[in-house]
Parts: C-alpha cells; sequence; structure tokens
C-alpha cells in the first residue's frame, strides 16, 4: 500500500500542525547536543537536523523523512517528532549511547520525541527514521501510556517495509512460513513500548517481537512471521483506522483471518479437503510406501548379484596321467615316440 501524493499532503500539513495530546515539544538537536554542529534541513513537516552529513546524502534524507513523516501523520494522526542524523565528522559525542561491546547506530526517545541515528549506514537511515517515527506517533496518541506490544512494533516493521519497498516480499515470506498455522497466536498486547530504545537498524532488521511456529509465539527475534504483513493485511480488509485501534481481541481476529488468507493463497483454493492434518498424513504414506517399494527392488536387486556356485569339476579332467613304463617317458612327462 504505496502514499498517494494527496495523502502526502494531507499528512505534511498535519506533523506538527497539531499539538498531539499529551505531547511534549521536542528539543532541537542543538539543544539536545550542543557540542556538535548542526544544520536545519529544510524538511516540511518532521522537524530534521544534520550534523557533518555530506550534502546530497542530506538530500536523500530529507526527502525519505519527509515522505515517512507525512504518511504517518496521515494514516494515524499528527505528532510531534525531531529528527537528529550525525555524522562522525560532525563532532557529535557518540559515547554517550555507547556501552562495552556495543556501538552507537540509533536511539528513540519516545517520551521526548526525538529519534538520533548514524548515517554510516545510508540505505538504513530512512527506514529506521520510518520506523521510529511510528513508535513516537504512537506513543503521542497513547498519551505517554505506550501503545501495546508487539502491536506498536508490528506497525512500524510495516512503515519500515514501505519505506524499503519489500511489502510483496515480506508478503511471500509470510506466506511460506504460516502455512501450518490458521488460527490467533500472538499475545497482542503482552506488553507497552519502552520509553528509550537503542538499536542497530540493520542487524536487527526487524523489531524484537516474537517468532510464531506450529509450537506457538516465543519471544525472540523476528523469525518465522513477518509483522508488517499481517498489518497491510489489516489496513486492506479494515481501512487505516484500525492503526489506531490497540485492542488486542480485534487484532486477533484479524491475525486468525490472516493465517487463514495466507494459508489459502498458498493452496490456491478456500475448500477444505481432509484438512491439512490428513494431507500430511496422505504425503507420509506415500513416502513411506514409496520406501519400502525402494528397499524391496534394491533387495531383489542384491539378490540377482550374488555369485553363483562354482561347478564340479570334469571327471578326469585334472587326473594325473600314469605311464605304464618309467622309462618310456621323457622329462615333459610326455611319451617317447
Amino acid at each position: 500500500m504505496r502514499p498517494t501524493v494527496v495523502s502526502i499532503l494531507v499528512g505534511i500539513a498535519l506533523v506538527g500542525a497539531t499539538p498531539p495530546v499529551g505531547s511534549v515539544e521536542p528539543p532541537a538537536c542543538p539543544e539536545r547536543y550542543p557540542e556538535a554542529r548542526w544544520e536545519r534541513l529544510p524538511t516540511s513537516g518532521v522537524e530534521v537536523w544534520a550534523s557533518g552529513v555530506p550534502e546530497g546524502l542530506a538530500g536523500r534524507f530529507d526527502r525519505e523523512i519527509e515522505e515517512a513523516g507525512a504518511t504517518i501523520a496521515a494514516e494515524i494522526g499528527p505528532f510531534a517528532a525531531v529528527v537528529c542524523i550525525v555524522d562522525p565528522t560532525g563532532g557529535f559525542d557518540a559515547s554517550r549511547y555507547e556501552t562495552p561491546g556495543r556501538r552507537f547506530h540509533a536511539v528513540r526517545d519516545l517520551p521526548a520525541g526525538v529519534v538520533t541515528i548514524s548515517d554510516e549506514r545510508v540505505g538504513q537511515v530512512g527506514p529506521a527514521v520510518a520506523f521510529a517515527l511510528s513508535q513516537i506517533a504512537l506513543w503521542q496518541r497513547s498519551e505517554g501510556e505506550g501503545w501495546p506490544e508487539p502491536l506498536a512494533g508490528a506497525i512500524g516493521a510495516w512503515y519500515r517495509s514501505r519505506a524499503e519497498d519489500r511489502v510483496e516480499l515480506d508478503h511471500a515470506v509470510a506466506m511460506m512460513a504460516n502455512f501450518f498455522e490458521t488460527e490467533a497466536s500472538i499475545d497482542w498486547a503482552r506488553s507497552r513500548q519502552d520509553p528509550v530504545v537503542a538499536w542497530d537498524p540493520e542487524a536487527v532488521a526487524r523489531p524484537r517481537l516474537e517468532t510464531c511456529s506450529i509450537r506457538g509465539c516465543t519471544p525472540a527475534t523476528i523469525g518465522a512471521w513477518v509483522p508488517g504483513d499481517v498489518v497491510d493485511f489489516a489496513v486492506a480488509t479494515e481501512g487505516a483506522e484500525v492503526l489506531t485501534d490497540p485492542d488486542p481481541a480485534r487484532w486477533g481476529r484479524i491475525e486468525g483471518a490472516w493465517r487463514r488468507a495466507l494459508r489459502d493463497e498458498l493452496r490456491g483454493s478456500t475448500t477444505d479437503s481432509t484438512g491439512w492434518r490428513g494431507g500430511v498424513l496422505v504425503v507420509a504414506g506415500s513416502l513411506v510406501a514409496a520406501l519400502a517399494v525402494a528397499v524391496a527392488g534394491y533387495a531383489a536387486k542384491r539378490r540377482r548379484r550374488r555369485r553363483r556356485p562354482t561347478p564340479p569339476p570334469i571327471p578326469g579332467f585334472f587326473e594325473e596321467v600314469q605311464p605304464t613304463d618309467a622309462a618310456a617317458v621323457d622329462t615333459r612327462g610326455s611319451a617317447a615316440p
């Protein structure tokens, strides 16, 4: 689902136009990080600052963030946010966010409405900021209580996938991964958003939510399910207003319908035959029968290859000639003429 020009223009007008309920005015990057040299980018809507970022990259980031912010504002509602993009040459002190074994990549401060991100991974900046801005918008809509998780992360993953233009790929992955699961199994209100999160946009291409398989869901990095795809399905079937509904029961119903739709799309049919369990039994039985035939054929082949028994010697063929006159036999054992 790609944003239209009209929705982008509406979103640009909404970002920051109406102060969100319970939100505070985000501090500008020079106020938050006074040690760095900053330049305000001409983004409409979201306030974007760059420190030491090359001019060409700054323009690219500016366009990507403007589009993402406008789309989020049009679909979730107005919000206020500041994005600080830093380059090592700009004087930014990254040590405040570093720990032993962990470098600084990106930090989102939801109560402050600030996203701070390094420009070292160029292709990850726009999608990562899109994810973070959606989290800020949801946080402000919750009036500072935090949106339910993993719902907030799934919505953020959807915006990130759209920024990366990989919605169709995520759908294909989800379709293959959820063939055996047709019932809702995710607790959509298991926790609340973390106020401040430092993360690596490249190493963790998707937020830490849950991995769901035929055994159910366990906390882990995204693996067997693609969270953005269920949100894409929800918006396609129920409209964008579902993004602002945190009701876990509603999302559970959507999840069940999504899983069944994935299975039906993969099978190419909406009509059950014997069910997937019956299908598995049929396939397993076919494999066992094929294995039995193969084993029987191999055994028969081995029997045919066995060495035939050696026949008894011809009588008299190997018997020694007994001469009648020893003097008449030469040294070669043959009779003299």
